[in-house]
């Protein structure tokens, strides 16, 4: 059973240590040994309780909430994050299991036993974030859109079996997972080492200073706020018209609008919500992108005054690298959309530029196509706008 976890503010820093294997509990130590899981090595804060006057270190890791590429399981990042957990795959190594009778190393055991091979990459991950990974660490994750997102680590590691939510988990392929309580922090308020940090597969250790550790534990004394993630539709409409009294013609609120969509992963909110705007602009229906058209996010087609009509859509967080490569497309097609959010553009009689406030004006007047997720984030950039 988890003991209290202690409040981070009680947290006194005194400096910073290496940790790795080593410095882990023999058994877990074994284990690792046992199965080959590589020794990861990285910084950790040390210091003090000052109410109970303990030692304490905090390890800090990224991962990506399950699943970190999967494009047909969208919702497995955002159920983590409703049921307040981090997540991982390998569900069957438990399912049906008297879970009194199974420690964490004996499911790290099975999944490598049922599921690992020469090269066990994924299952060293797993290793990581079931023996690894101890309460009170922090775990920041980044494909949940551009908000950062601290978790710290409640509790041991526990099935799908023994959650409250295992229909919902098992829906998404969520096998185990940790309790955790969430700090969602605004990009202007995240260490820049946070928001530099790239986050892959399922536990990896960041290359965080001390400063930038410290700023994390911080931040869990003043937390944004719990998110509602069950909008009613009255609820919604009034969001998005208080929004729209944010005058939206003003830069910067647009500016946060577009940043607050997702833009990484397998899943890209940003181009969703600019293919949205151009199928709602043209009446066109979207198509895949294919190989016959590289560096092309999505085709569209149409039927014009002159017949079937293409066009094709780039859209970039920062700007434009292979102009002449776009500029040729639009020479041989109907139409290219451009979307930048820095606000690049190409100068072609066939490019069409979309503005920041046409896409700002577009969500903000037409909430009920954009996708859920993008509506919670786009919600939750309220507390960044200026009135």
């Amino acid at each position: 059973m988890a003991t209290e976890l202690y409040d981070v503010a009680e947290f006194q820093a005194s400096g910073m240590e290496r940790i790795d294997h080593s410095q882990l509990d023999e058994g877990v130590q074994s284990v690792m040994s046992d199965l080959g899981v590589p020794n990861r090595r990285g910084d950790t804060l040390i210091g003090k309780d000052t109410v109970r006057g303990s030692s304490k270190r905090i390890k800090f890791a990224t991962m990506n909430l399950y699943p970190s590429s999967s494009s047909d399981n969208p919702g497995a990042a955002e159920a983590c994050y409703r049921n307040n957990i981090i997540g991982v795959g390998w569900g069957g190594a438990g399912d049906g299991e008297d879970h009194r009778q199974l420690s964490a190393s004996d499911y790290t055991r099975r999944v490598f036993e049922q599921y690992g091979d020469a090269d066990s990459t994924a299952e060293n991950d797993f290793a990581h974030f079931s023996l690894w990974l101890s309460q009170g660490d922090i775990v920041i994750t980044k494909n949940l859109g551009p908000v950062a997102k601290y978790a710290r680590v409640k509790g041991p590691m526990k099935h799908r079996d023994e959650s409250d939510a295992e229909d919902e988990l098992r829906e998404h392929s969520i096998g185990f997972y940790r309790e955790v309580e969430w700090v969602d922090v605004s990009p202007e308020d995240a260490p820049a080492k946070v928001l530099s940090t790239t986050c892959r597969g399922t536990v990896t250790l960041p290359g965080l200073d001390r400063a930038s550790m410290e700023q994390i534990t911080d931040q869990f004394d003043s937390p944004i706020g719990d998110i509602d993630y069950e909008i009613e539709e009255e609820d919604l409409s009034a969001a998005f018209s208080e929004l729209a009294e944010r005058p939206a013609n003003n830069k910067d609120n647009a500016d946060r609008l577009i940043d607050s969509l997702s833009a990484s992963g397998s899943y890209n909110g940003l181009e969703t919500v600019v293919c949205t705007y151009i199928q709602a602009k043209t009446g066109a229906v979207m198509h895949p992108s294919s190989r016959s058209y590289p560096g092309i996010e999505a085709i569209f087609r149409t039927t014009g005054d002159q017949g079937p009509e293409t066009y094709g859509v780039q859209v970039k967080r920062g700007s434009f690298s292979d102009k002449d490569k776009l500029k040729r497309f639009a020479d041989r097609h109907d139409r290219l959309f451009l979307f930048s959010s820095a606000g690049d553009e190409i100068d072609h009689e066939d490019i069409s530029n979309i503005d920041q406030l046409d896409i700002s004006d577009y969500i903000i007047n037409s909430p009920y196509d954009l996708p859920p997720v993008e509506i919670d984030r786009i919600l939750r950039a309220r507390e960044y706008m200026v009135e």
